[in-house]
C-alpha cells in the first residue's frame, strides 16, 4: 500500500478484517473448500471486543473474567492479558 500510517489508521477505525484460527497447518490451495466447525465454547468473545480492549486497554471484570475463561485463547494472548492488567489477571485465573 505504501501507507507507513495505515495499520494505526485501520486499528484506530475498529474494523478488524477477516480472521480465521488455524486448527491444523497445511496448504489451501484454489478450489479447496473451507468449513465453519461448530462451535463448542459455551464463553465467546469478539474479534471486535478483542480489539477494543486491545486498543482502549479499558475493561470490566465480567469481560476479563469471560476473555481469561477462554481455552481458545492463545498463550501469548493470555501473557499480554497479564502485562497489561497485573492486579486483576493472576497467573492461577489464566
Amino acid at each position: 500500500m505504501g501507507l507507513p500510517g495505515f495499520p494505526r489508521v485501520f486499528l484506530e477505525s475498529g474494523r478488524t478484517g477477516f480472521y480465521l484460527r488455524v486448527l491444523k497447518e497445511g496448504f489451501v490451495a484454489a478450489g479447496d473448500s473451507i468449513s465453519r466447525i461448530a462451535l463448542q465454547a459455551p464463553q465467546r468473545v469478539t474479534i471486535s471486543e478483542f480489539t477494543k480492549l486491545y486498543r482502549t486497554h479499558e475493561a470490566s471484570d465480567d469481560f476479563l473474567d469471560r476473555i481469561i475463561s477462554l481455552e481458545a485463547l492463545p498463550e501469548i494472548w493470555k501473557g499480554w492479558l497479564r502485562g497489561k492488567f497485573p492486579s486483576r489477571v493472576s497467573e492461577g485465573e489464566i
